[in-house]
């Protein structure tokens, strides 16, 4: 991850340190009694407040001129040569410790800075996912910050369902999370006022702290309510290539059965069409051909006026009668309604 750059220009930082390390030297030199009883309090002061504000290399730079003025315009008291051994063991000991302290604050707010960066492109990439991001920063769950989709599903007022009843907020991921509960793979239902639904799929795990104590938790959820609704159009179309396939399996084990009956069976629609026969009817009969079973059986032109094979198209009960055939022989008919699924 790139980092980010100070936002202030390194010369306005010169300008600070240069700025300030004057001044104070300027009030050190107009308040003498100050410096005089701390003479190094007000430089590095200057020091502090450089490194602070544009980094290392501008305190280093305000060490410098602090040590020039300690050195050459101060005397440590009125009558005293401009410079002497005090001034001089007072600048050395100045020098370094104010080196040190510009070094160490400004890596303090250099690495502050990154931070900072840090801090915004997180931010910037919680905001680019697309899910519904929720940090609870506290094990209570009382102070939760998100991303821009989760204030969205926050704010719109709906009702969290899962397994056909509403999430209390006991059980709310996020929460178990902050605990020290992972919750993974856990779908629930957003459902909205108007009726609309949205099913989010997605983990809440826990963050701990130094002791390994839970101080809250990171949860991220999805919305899959596209991808539901696909899984259930594939469902339903396996559900019915098993259904057709069943049936179809079925058909042929009963016509399997049909196919060995030492007895005829025919299958007659409402317009005298053979719709099926089995090896017994075909035996006698011979094959119909598309042919109405009048012209089939007996080359009539209209149904036969003795048949009561239809009775039961008006009564929709089975019927009993006995018939002779084309053959001659005489044969003992069960008729039954059949309904066409």
């Amino acid at each position: 991850m790139l980092s980010k750059k100070s936002k202030r220009p390194i010369l306005i930082g010169y300008f600070v340190a240069i700025f300030l390390s004057g001044l104070f030297c300027y009030i050190a030199r107009e308040f003498w009694f100050l410096h005089h009883k701390a003479p190094l309090t007000l430089p590095l002061m200057a020091t502090i407040v450089s490194a602070w504000f544009g980094g290392r290399r501008p305190g280093v730079l305000s060490t410098f001129i602090s040590g020039a003025f300690i050195v050459t315009i101060f005397p440590q008291s009125p009558g005293l040569p401009l410079f002497n051994v005090d001034d001089f063991l007072r600048m050395i000991l100045f020098v370094p410790l104010s080196l040190t302290i510009a070094l160490l604050v400004g890596s303090l707010r250099h690495k502050e800075e990154e931070l900072l960066a840090r801090k915004e492109e997180l931010e910037t990439l919680i905001n680019a996912v697309p899910a519904s991001v929720l940090i609870a920063n506290d094990p209570g769950g009382r102070d939760i910050t998100g991303n821009r989709l989760s204030n969205e599903v926050l704010k719109s007022n709906a009702k969290l369902i899962k397994d056909g009843r509403e999430i209390v907020s006991e059980e709310m991921p996020f929460l178990l999370a902050a605990q020290g509960h992972q919750i993974r793979n856990y779908e629930f239902s957003l459902v909205y006022e108007d009726g609309n639904k949205r099913d989010m799929l997605g983990n809440a795990v826990p963050l701990f702290d130094s002791e390994g104590k839970p101080r809250g938790s990171v949860s991220a959820f999805i919305d899959v309510t596209e991808r539901n609704r696909i899984e259930e159009i594939l469902r339903r179309q396996d559900l019915e290539k098993s259904v057709a396939k069943t049936v179809e399996a079925e058909r042929n084990r009963l016509y399997e059965v049909l196919e060995t009956l030492p007895a005829y069976v025919v299958l007659l629609d409402k317009d005298y069409h053979v719709f099926f026969t089995n090896k017994f009817f075909r035996e006698r009969f011979g094959e119909s051909k598309g042919r109405p079973c009048y012209e089939y059986l007996f080359s009539k032109a209209e149904p036969c006026e003795n048949c009561e094979s239809y009775k039961v198209m008006k009564t929709k009960k089975p019927h009993r009668w006995f018939w002779t055939g084309p053959d001659g022989r005489n044969y003992d008919i069960y008729d039954f309604p059949f309904i066409d699924a």
